[in-house]
Formats: structure tokens, C-alpha cells, sequence
């Protein structure tokens, strides 16, 4: 009788384990799937505000027809004096610096964000390294470190792929 009563038990306690183990595989694969689902949306919002036509107006005016000699003179010409051209300039930094933010946490996908923009982040960086680093200099040591961040990775992405980078010349101008 007590040989029954401990192959009892010994059985319960196995069932009750192979359950657990498959509430807490269910429970991992849910995690998972949720964590996947605000990564996609995440990019979602990335993809809309990156997709907008004001963003590639700003995007196109600022690469082919902004030019400026040093990070000095990019500030006298489109500094906060000149609030429009300023507002585009820093929506466009704000953006890749949150970019940069997230892929650098882990909570982007590199290879995603690269699919998407990794062009756009390199002629960005390349033309306007002078005003960022001129910004870093005078103001703010470490700003745009996350901008700088998803350029390098940009960079690096680019190489394993074999891509050829864009080129943007001594003056700031993009070449296409």
C-alpha cells in the first residue's frame, strides 16, 4: 500500500512538471511573440515617419541644395536664426539619433533598420558631420552620439553586404 501511495505521488509529480514546463514554454513563446509584435510596430512608426513627403522634402532640399563651408558657417546659414530650415535640419538628427538609440538598446533590428535606411543615415552623417561635431565642440560633447552610432553600423552593414556607399562631396553636396 505505501509502495502504491509513493508511485502515485512519484506519477502526479511528474505530470505536474511536464505541465509546468509546457505553461512556461507557452508562457516564453507569448513573451516573444508580444516582444516581436512592438518591434514591428515600432519600425511601422519608423517606416511611417521616414515614408512622409515632408520627411524626403526635408531630405532632398537639405542634401542637394544646402551647402556650407564648416560646421560655422552650416550655423549662420541654417542655425536657429533661420527656424525653418533649423526645425528641418533637427527633425531629421532627432530621428536617426532615435534610431540609433533603439538598435544600440537592442529593441531594433540592425539588419531591418539598414533594409530601410541605411543610405539616407550615411549621406546624412557625411554631409552634416561638420555642424554635429562643431555643435560637440562648442556645446554639447556627446551630442548625436546615437546618430553616429547607427551611421558606423550603417557603414559596417554596408561592407558585409558589399555595397557601394554614396558619396557626398567636399562641400556637403550629395552625388547621386
Amino acid at each position: 500500500m505505501a509502495a502504491t501511495g509513493v508511485l502515485v505521488a512519484a506519477i502526479y509529480y511528474v505530470v505536474n512538471l511536464r505541465n509546468s514546463r509546457k505553461t512556461l514554454e507557452l508562457t516564453l513563446k507569448a513573451q516573444q511573440q508580444s516582444a516581436e509584435a512592438r518591434q514591428t510596430q515600432l519600425f511601422m512608426d519608423i517606416y511611417k515617419t521616414y515614408s512622409s513627403k515632408e520627411f524626403h522634402r526635408s531630405r532632398d532640399e537639405m542634401g542637394m541644395l544646402w551647402s556650407f563651408k564648416d560646421g560655422q558657417d552650416f550655423f549662420k546659414k541654417y542655425g536657429p536664426q533661420n527656424m525653418e530650415d533649423h526645425e528641418k535640419w533637427e527633425a531629421q538628427l532627432y530621428l536617426y539619433m532615435g534610431i540609433g538609440t533603439l538598435m544600440r538598446q537592442g529593441i531594433v533590428n540592425p539588419d531591418l533598420v539598414f533594409d530601410l535606411i541605411w543610405d539616407t543615415t550615411i549621406t546624412f552623417w557625411e554631409k552634416f558631420r561638420p555642424a554635429i561635431m562643431y555643435l560637440r565642440e562648442t556645446y554639447v560633447p556627446n551630442h548625436a552620439v546615437d546618430a553616429e552610432y547607427l551611421y558606423n553600423e550603417m557603414k559596417r552593414i554596408a561592407g558585409e553586404r558589399g555595397l557601394t556607399l554614396p558619396i557626398v562631396n567636399r562641400d556637403g553636396v550629395l552625388n547621386y
